[in-house]
């Protein structure tokens, strides 16, 4: 999302292309992208190139004066074809003149804040197609034209935020509006957390498997020697502490995840029963069979239920085969991914259905 507020920023004029429905595999989700500035350049993409050509065809008419349109690309459209959708899937577009800089400016200043935003644009009814709302968590610049839809737009916005995830909203009829309304939101929230405990051989690898697939990462250890940004370069943030007391004095929500690399129950015990009582959306621990036998022990005489001790994933990550650091980290990483996604884990030639995430 920065890099498309940075395109909208621009004094350029623009259109902006956004996904606002997918069906079956199609490969970007909803809320993804594309701004298309009138000096020719692009920042961004709504597909994995297959319709990204013949979008920007329709937001240069946009440009031009047009009117904000919605176009749909699909297996069975022919132009769609033609302009190479062969995944399977279905997406709908909004094209719109980009938000005027008052918007852009408020999402900017949150975002580099790292406070949680949207931007909303009104896909439906045709006489609002195009209009936007820039939804920070106290303020909302631009309007519809009506408060009681720009209050209803912006609170389930933020409901969005909350989740960490753009999608669609719908805002139902009532006496001052004839028709539902339909608007895309895109979401910018800070990027999520993930705090790895233990500094050993499998630390490093996880660190730069979880920043690639855009996590924060925090890495703790209460080894002074062992804690160092040298040696976890990649790490956002490297922390020497006893790792449940790091975890008490820092903030969590649903979308953190938690691992714990650590062998030493003095260390990992307190860690863990802190963990499992957080709200984090994932709590792993790495370690044998064995080790995780006594670790559930060990926890249950610290107080924890039985509910609590089901949080737990461990031994941490999916089973593929993995043997070296880097093959765990994967593992780890393809779990997690997993978890946040829903994703059962399997492979892909024995389930059904769509093959990206999204909404249908």
């Amino acid at each position: 999302m920065r890099e498309i507020l940075e395109a909208l920023g621009s004094p350029v004029p623009c259109a902006l292309v956004t996904v606002t429905r997918t069906l079956h595999s199609s490969p970007r989700p909803v809320g993804s992208s594309m701004v298309v500035r009138a000096d020719g350049s692009i920042i961004g993409n709504v597909s994995a190139g297959c319709v990204d050509g013949d979008a920007v065809l329709t937001a240069e008419d946009v440009l031009a004066g047009g009117r904000p349109v919605v176009t749909r690309y699909g297996v069975s459209d022919e132009t769609a074809m033609s302009v190479g959708l062969a995944c399977g899937g279905e997406i709908d577009l909004v094209v719109s003149p980009g938000p005027a800089p008052a918007l852009v400016d408020l999402l900017r200043g949150l975002e580099r804040e790292e406070v949680g935003c949207a931007l909303v644009t009104v896909v439906s009814p045709v006489a609002l197609r195009g209009q936007h709302l820039a939804v920070g968590p106290q303020e909302v610049r631009g309007t519809t034209g009506a408060p009681a839809l720009d209050s209803a737009l912006a609170e389930q916005a933020r409901a969005l935020v909350e989740c960490g995830r753009s999608g669609t909203v719908t805002v139902a009829p009532d006496d001052t509006q004839a028709e539902p309304v339909d608007a895309v939101v895109q979401v910018a929230v800070p990027a999520p957390r993930m705090l790895i405990f233990g500094a050993g051989a499998f630390a490093g690898p996880l660190v730069t498997a979880a920043r690639l697939v855009g996590y924060r990462v925090t890495l703790c250890d209460a080894r002074a020697a062992f804690a160092t940004s040298a040696r976890f370069p990649d790490a956002d943030e490297v922390v020497v502490d006893w790792p449940h007391r790091y975890l008490a004095g820092t903030v969590l929500d649903s979308r953190t995840v938690l691992c714990s690399l650590v062998h030493d129950p003095k260390f990992e015990i307190p860690l863990l029963v802190a963990a499992l009582r957080s709200p984090a959306g994932y709590v792993g621990a790495l370690g044998s069979r064995r080790t995780h036998a006594e670790r559930v022990a060990a926890l249950r005489r610290a107080g924890l239920g039985e509910e609590e001790i089901a949080r737990l994933r461990a031994p941490i990550g999916l089973d593929l085969g993995a043997a070296s650091p880097e093959e765990t980290a994967i593992s780890v990483v393809a779990e997690v991914i997993a978890v946040r996604s829903g994703g059962t884990g399997r492979e892909l030639r024995d389930t059904t259905g769509r093959i990206h995430g999204g909404s249908t």
